[in-house]
């Protein structure tokens, strides 16, 4: 089938972090594939911070764990991860700021398709055009596709060849049938081990909250991720008397991303929140408080005087 080029340049040079008025993007982060260095059970992680921007030699920040690279593009080659969620929790934004960020170094296809539950125009490509823009995702490098079938999706991927994929969504393109769900996934773990590529496809929960297509299914990724509407931020004791403000018994802007299966590292859970930019992590009370307490200390130029004789306090 035709495909659609997006963008009319297509670069690999990595990207450098910008600032938006949502602060800094996650997708920004400049990240790849062959980023990933295996240790063990770990993998370990480029990134680029704020703290790096200004610094005249950037120095390298060590992360290890499954979020950062999924959130900044990386997934090591030969990999089917999928990702499920209720509507409307953020799975395509989150899909979108993945496809992109991969984009910077390898060819990265996204294919969409609409379900019959979905307005006319959902998934379409000019959809997920307008998408990337509000986040501020650069779509240099991604062939956004609508497709039918999940044999569309990797005939679009080949043709172009793309070693990333996104599908979105699995259930969509196999009609909601769990034996066409299996026979695709099964498709797509081969076009991921055939090509030396990677891919992630977009799942829902069915009517009781469990994961649609049934155990078959949801054990046939390599990487199954569960993204939910975090309704408890933490609350500590400290961090009431650090920040002034009331901390909210309740936001439904925080996600919760889970990795509870992972068949190439750890597993894990990581709380993000939804904002105008896209999905960002959330910073905890605590170390909002903690820095606040720094930077006034820095602006008034305290120094707290200790003497010998004081004997210590609590």
């Amino acid at each position: 089938m035709a495909t659609r080029r997006v963008a009319p340049t297509f670069t690999r040079q990595k990207c450098v972090p910008t600032l938006t008025p949502y602060g800094l993007s996650v997708a920004r982060a400049s990240l790849c594939i062959d980023n990933f260095e295996e240790d063990g059970m770990s993998y370990v992680v480029r990134r680029i911070t704020l703290d790096e921007l200004s610094a005249p030699r950037p120095t390298k920040r060590i992360s290890v764990g499954w979020a950062d690279g999924l959130l900044n593009g990386g997934m090591p080659a030969r990999k089917f991860a999928m990702i499920y969620g209720q509507p409307g929790v953020g799975k395509s934004t989150l899909t979108v700021e993945f496809a992109c960020a991969a984009a910077k170094m390898v060819t990265t296809v996204y294919a969409a398709s609409p379900d019959e539950h979905d307005p006319p125009d959902v998934r379409s490509p000019g959809d997920i055009v307008r998408l990337a823009h509000r986040i501020d995702a650069p779509l240099a490098g991604v062939y956004v596709v609508t497709v039918d079938t999940i044999d569309d999706a990797i005939a679009a991927a080949t043709e172009v060849g793309a070693r990333m994929l996104v599908v979105d969504s699995v259930n969509a393109c196999a009609d909601f049938d769990a034996r066409r769900m299996k026979a695709g996934m099964r498709k797509l773990r081969a076009w991921c081990r055939d090509n030396d590529a990677a891919a992630m496809g977009v799942g829902m929960y069915d009517t009781a909250g469990r994961r649609a297509g049934g155990y078959s299914v949801a054990y046939g990724a390599d990487a199954i991720l569960d993204l939910d509407v975090e309704q408890t931020p933490e609350r500590d004791k400290l961090a009431e008397l650090l920040v002034d403000e009331e901390i909210p018994t309740e936001d439904l802007s925080l996600r919760r991303l889970t990795l509870w299966k992972c068949r190439f590292g750890p597993v894990g859970q990581q709380v993000l929140r939804m904002t105008g930019g896209g999905l960002v992590p959330h910073e905890r009370p605590i170390d909002s408080g903690l820095r606040r307490l720094v930077d006034q200390s820095e602006e008034h130029n305290a120094i707290a005087e200790v003497k010998d004789d004081d004997p210590p306090t609590r």
